[in-house]
């Protein structure tokens, strides 16, 4: 049970981390247009 929601956790961080990867590129990317 632990394991399971330590493995939950990490999977939302990752989203969040991705999503804000997501958003850096785009900016970078509409100031390089």
């Amino acid at each position: 049970m632990i394991y399971h929601r330590i493995t939950l956790s990490s999977f939302q961080g990752e989203g969040l981390l991705s999503r804000l990867a997501k958003l850096i590129i785009a900016l970078i990317l509409l100031r390089l247009l």
